[in-house]
């Protein structure tokens, strides 16, 4: 049974249990695929959420990662729920982690200012080399994202300065690798003027450029490691709201702050686009929006996602955007033209 519905055509097929959604400009179609997650709830109170939850794909099953509170990861097969355990076995128990990396071989890791890997395979852990932050800088954590990226043989970095304005440098990525390091990402103007409560970089990269935003600012870049390719391009500011400074200590006009922005979760980069979803407040349709970019930071898609989202379960799988909620026990994938 075919049921035919426009703008957008929606294509409900009940004997796959599937549906795909087919926009008015054909750019992208998604796939509704149950999930059983039913493994991870025993550890749902030992879990560190401040490490994030990672995606990874082994072969042809997904997995939904994190690591528990007494540093052990977790791997959750969103085929059948099973969750598979590993201890990290790094000596230093008293520490906490700091930031992770889910590649599809290993875990990489940062405690103690060093950096670990751990193979999924050999399930063992290698301690890499000691990251270059000086006293006064630390790693600043994504509210929705891992800390810790890769490129090529290097890794990279959101990192701050306790001791300057908005807890910030002048730049805002540390690259890094055993033997070198180097600070790239001017933060914007706005920046050293003005009180930013969250400035959690977005970023992403394909092959050499890397894009990035920050959470509560209405502009996408677009840059080299080496900056000479660079480009920055405003989007709609609509929303994006300045923080009153009076009332740093009211917690719940921290809450409602937090919930009335504009917020940058999520930001992606494929071969082809580059997507950015925020959150968005007061919508009666959903709470998060979908823009997509072309590399040339020009704005194709710009709407509202009308489906569950999870803002802590976005992800990259290829070329696919996918979304899963745990609560609806379904992963949403878009394909992409």
């Amino acid at each position: 049974m075919i049921k035919r519905i426009s703008n957008p055509v929606i294509f409900l097929c009940l004997f796959s249990c599937k549906y795909s959604v087919y926009t008015e400009n054909k750019l992208f179609k998604i796939t509704e695929k149950p999930i059983n997650t039913s493994g991870i709830i025993e550890y749902k109170k030992n879990i560190d959420y401040s490490n994030r939850f990672g995606y990874v794909a082994i072969g042809a099953n997904q997995y939904l990662t994190n690591i528990t509170k007494d540093q052990h990861l977790i791997m959750c097969n969103l085929a059948d729920g099973k969750v598979i355990t590993h201890e990290l076995n790094v000596d230093l128990p008293s520490s906490r982690i700091e930031a992770t990396y889910y590649d599809n071989d290993a875990l990489y890791f940062i405690k103690k200012k060093s950096i670990f890997r751990f193979n999924y395979e050999k399930k063992t852990t290698d301690s890499l080399f000691e990251i270059p932050l000086s006293g006064s800088e630390f790693i600043i954590h994504n509210m929705y994202a891992t800390a810790l990226f890769k490129y090529k043989d290097k890794f990279y970095v959101q990192y701050g300065n306790a001791s300057m304005y908005n807890r910030i440098d002048t730049s805002s990525v540390l690259i890094f690798d055993r033997l070198n390091s180097e600070k790239k990402f001017i933060y914007p103007f706005h920046f050293s003027q003005y009180y930013v409560h969250y400035n959690d970089i977005c970023i992403s990269r394909n092959h050499d450029t890397f894009y990035y935003t920050f959470a509560t600012y209405p502009e996408i870049y677009r840059a080299t490691k080496d900056e000479r390719y660079y480009k920055s391009v405003l989007f709609d500011s609509v929303g994006f709201l300045k923080y009153d400074t009076s009332r740093m200590t009211d917690m719940k006009y921290i809450y409602d702050y937090t919930m009335a922005t504009v917020y940058n979760i999520k930001l992606l980069a494929a071969s082809k686009y580059i997507f950015l979803i925020q959150r968005i407040p007061h919508s009666n349709i959903g709470n998060f929006k979908l823009i997509v970019f072309n590399h040339n930071l020009d704005i194709i898609y710009n709407k509202k996602i009308t489906h569950p989202i999870d803002a802590n379960f976005i992800f990259l799988e290829g070329e696919d955007l996918v979304f899963l909620s745990l609560k609806e026990k379904k992963s949403y994938n878009y394909a992409f033209e």
